[in-house]
């Protein structure tokens, strides 16, 4: 698992670490989309590329078998 994010706009960069400040239910709301993502990567995992979080445009998950 690789860990990437924006740190001027422009450039995609490693990250070392996040953290996330969240409600209870907006956890629940991203593991719930964590697991739908891995359902779907598990589908098709050739065709599925990527996903937004559907509450925060911020949070997207890549497959890792598409780099």
């Amino acid at each position: 698992m690789d860990l990437l994010g924006y740190s001027n706009g422009l450039d995609i960069a490693p990250l070392l670490q996040v953290t996330i400040s969240a409600t209870p239910k907006e956890l629940r709301a991203l593991s719930a989309f964590f697991l739908q993502c891995a359902d779907e990567i598990e589908n098709d995992p050739k065709g599925w590329e990527h996903e937004h979080f559907p509450d925060d445009d911020s949070v997207v998950v890549f497959n890792s078998a598409r780099v």
